[in-house]
């Protein structure tokens, strides 16, 4: 009697720590209860485990404790944690807002040499190269300075023309002056005639000069070419103003206009910051990468800037007719595909209760959403943490982000007390579920690598790898009760049968979609795993509606996009 005593206080005292305590009233309509009926105990991570007795549970380790009759009694559609399992969760709330909403672009470029400020500089007459003073790309030219000799027997001829003509001055003044016009017409100076006069020696070996001052950008002949008249002999860049090319997509094309003030830095010089307005936008897409360009003329002062450095640009753009409109960060939703969802808590009640709320999300901020309905002003919602919360939905049966409806087998199993032997077998199937999820989340991640590289060959291999492993493992797994294991598994079998059906390279990224999905929700539903792993999210996967999917790294490398986008996404949740 002792030793029964003892359990009920410590089966008490359980309870009032996770689940906020009890009332003395309440306490005693406990242990009236228990008179009459067999405690239940549970655990507060993984409610769809039951048993009669105290103990430890089998798929996390942690001490059950005792399940309450107002727990049994919540809502279908409420998800209630005790306070422990939100702080194991890092789950965290905040309240919605309004705030005037304006988005932050960050566009990556590049310094671009000005097209209107390349020059060439040509050969006023024809002739054999004979020697170069700009013999590389890159290097600086002054203006005058003598770029190239050439040997030009048109030339010759013109000079000796021009000393005869000299010695006939007597006889026929105007064949001297017809002489000297003719060398004028082929760009040679009144002072450069005068010399030739006064020496009476021929130039054989003409130097040409330049017109303009800048880097030769581009060399167009070698020594001993043979030139025509008005041939190319170098590209000449002014870099005295350059181009900063900014990449935008086209997602984002409508936050983008001419006359907004950009703020940008280089890599070269990252301690200052510089400031332009976006005089032109590019009107055609590329249609490999759907990115198009915006356009900044930088004042180059000291040539600071050199064309090739990368650019980093920041953009404040006011979002149209949407002032005051509520946001929420983008940590809070929840990606079904054609569903979006966030996690509610009920303010009626100081324990944490949670619902699923449906929300049409508008435009995209920087970290953010703009909420077009589904939310008020005031309401709470789960901003971290929220696949945490949906996970413990799925276990407990109710509606969640993969299953709209619940499954009625779960959310009756806390009222089935005599159920406990086929709970028991749930449970220790899902100790052994673990190891065959990890190999699975291991195999999802080498598709997804070779995916992220564009490797479609090495993609298709992994995936006919994961579905013979979890063919294989379906065959010697006894799920018991546990359906969501059971569905996930099922599914993710049908899904890899899908993709290796597919033998377009965009279909095979299509059906990823809904592979990703079940993993990370299998990686949700085991308590412990071997390593870090982090769930992404890219807005523009899956035609725009958003995708997410799992990584072992911060480092984003999209597999919906590949090269083309690689780094398109962000981290939304951690499962340590």
């Amino acid at each position: 009697m002792k030793i029964a005593s003892m359990t009920l206080v410590i089966g008490l005292i359980l309870g009032w720590l996770f689940f906020g305590g009890l009332s003395s009233h309440e306490s005693e309509e406990m242990l009236h209860s228990d008179e009459h009926h067999e405690a239940i105990w549970t655990c507060s991570m993984h409610p769809q485990v039951r048993k009669s007795e105290p103990g430890q549970c089998p798929i996390c380790g942690m001490d059950l404790i005792p399940l309450s009759q107002e727990v049994q009694d919540v809502d279908v559609n409420e998800i209630r944690m005790s306070p422990t399992a939100l702080k194991l969760a890092n789950v965290q709330t905040m309240l919605v807002g309004s705030e005037d909403s304006k988005k932050v672009l960050r566009l990556n470029g590049k310094v671009e040499i000005d097209e209107r400020r390349v020059f060439t500089q040509s050969s006023h007459i024809q002739g054999r190269v004979e020697k170069l003073n700009v013999d590389f790309t890159g290097e600086f030219i002054m203006k005058g300075n003598i770029v190239a000799y050439i040997y030009s027997p048109e030339l010759i001829a013109a000079q000796k023309e021009l000393l005869e003509a000299k010695r006939m001055n007597q006889q026929d003044r105007r064949l001297f002056e017809a002489a000297k016009t003719k060398l004028r017409n082929l760009k040679i100076s009144q002072k450069q005639i005068d010399e030739i006069i006064t020496s009476e020696e021929i130039i054989e070996e003409f130097p040409i000069r330049s017109e303009i001052a800048g880097v030769a950008h581009k060399k167009m002949v070698n020594v001993g070419d043979y030139i025509a008249k008005g041939e190319a002999l170098y590209q000449i860049a002014d870099l005295s103003k350059v181009w900063v090319l900014f990449d935008v997509y086209e997602s984002d094309i409508s936050f983008v206009k001419k006359g907004q003030v950009i703020e940008y830095t280089v890599q070269g010089l990252p301690n200052k910051k510089f400031k332009n307005e976006i005089d032109f936008i590019d009107p055609v897409f590329n249609g490999g990468t759907r990115v198009t360009k915006a356009r900044v003329e930088h004042e180059n002062q000291g040539n600071n800037l050199m064309p090739g450095m990368f650019a980093k640009g920041e953009l404040l753009s006011p979002l149209e007719n949407t002032k005051s409109s509520l946001t929420i960060p983008k940590s809070a939703v929840l990606w079904t595909g054609k569903r979006s969802i966030v996690y509610v808590r009920s303010q009626e009640n100081s324990q944490p209760i949670f619902k699923k709320r449906e929300v049409i999300l508008g435009q995209t901020l920087d970290d953010a959403y703009v909420i077009e309905s589904g939310l008020t002003a005031g309401e709470e919602i789960v901003v971290n943490g929220a696949f945490s919360v949906d996970a413990a939905a799925q276990l407990a049966g109710k509606p969640s982000m993969m299953n709209e409806n619940g499954n009625s087998e779960s959310t009756t199993m806390g009222h089935d007390h005599g159920s406990h032997v086929s709970n028991q077998s749930s449970n220790e199937s899902s100790v052994s579920y673990k190891p065959a999820a990890d190999r699975w989340i291991k195999i999802y991640l080498e598709l997804s690598d070779a995916l992220s590289s564009d490797d479609i060959m090495n993609a298709r291999s992994h995936a006919s790898s994961l579905l013979k492993t979890v063919e294989a493992d379906l065959r010697s797994l006894e799920f018991g009760n546990n359906s969501l294991h059971k569905t996930n598994a099922h599914d993710l079998r049908s899904s890899l049968t899908e993709f290796l059906k597919t033998k377009s390279e965009e279909g095979m990224r299509t059906n990823f979609v809904k592979i990703s999905k079940l993993i990370i929700s299998i990686a949700h539903s085991i308590s412990t795993r071997n390593q870090t792993l982090f769930v992404l999210e890219c807005p523009m996967a899956n035609n725009d509606k958003g995708a997410t999917w799992l990584s072992d790294s911060k480092k984003v490398k999209n597999p919906y996009f590949g090269s083309s986008m690689l780094k398109c996404g962000a981290v939304i949740d951690t499962l340590d």
